[in-house]
């Protein structure tokens, strides 16, 4: 093996540490954020997300470790490959998505087609009958009631003075938003990294099997 070969595989490899890096960090920060209720009130009652999450997590963890396979060279590199630009390209998409909704919720009075998009999708959520427990215990978890005041049934609600749950769902959304764009805008650019000495680790072993 060259040296700038091994220098290659030695990238790679360290690319792929930091990708297992940031799928353990992930993992452990959301099963933090899962068990720790003072640090979002509400985490508890969206499971759905958090799943997603270490769904996640779990499939970056995979995806480093079967990098480290990858460095040996051979088919492996290619599909490798593969899989990453795919992975890009949704992690993109999904960093300009979560940009978006922050941008667009930010102001306060903002009245644009996201923030109209989001606020029909929780209103009628709230509105839906399955979801009548579950938005009671949001409510209760964060000492609100009723959204837009339609379905006021926390225990808040038996306050003459409360809440509006509106605001504290759109904060909680846009920062929400917000780190999950950073977040998903540092693994592109990791994975990005990760496609260019891919690529050039392809062209090495190519030339060297023409010759």
């Amino acid at each position: 093996m060259t040296k700038k070969n091994r220098k290659g595989r030695v990238c790679f490899i360290l690319l792929n540490c930091i990708l297992l890096l940031l799928g353990v960090c992930m993992l452990i920060s959301t099963i933090y954020v899962m068990n720790d209720t003072t640090f979002i009130p509400v985490a508890k009652e969206l499971p759905s997300v958090w799943e997603i999450a270490i769904l996640a997590s779990i499939a970056l963890v995979i995806l480093s470790v079967f990098g480290f396979g990858a460095s040996c060279g051979g088919c492996t590199l290619y599909f490798y490959l593969m899989i990453t630009l795919l992975l890009n390209i949704l992690l993109f998409a999904g960093s300009i998505a979560a940009f978006l909704v922050f941008f667009a919720l930010k102001p306060p009075t903002s009245e644009n087609g996201i923030a109209h998009l989001v606020n029909t999708t929780i209103a009628r959520w709230v509105e839906d009958p399955y979801a009548a427990t579950d938005w009671k215990r949001i409510q209760d978890s964060m000492k609100c009631c009723g959204y837009y005041e339609h379905q006021q049934t926390g225990f808040s609600c038996l306050s003459t003075l409360y809440t509006d749950c509106s605001g504290g769902i759109f904060e909680l959304i846009t920062k929400g938003s917000l780190f999950g764009g950073i977040g998903v805008a540092v693994m592109v650019l990791v994975l990005l990294v990760m496609n260019c000495v891919t690529c050039r680790m392809l062209k090495t072993e190519s030339g060297r099997q023409r010759e």
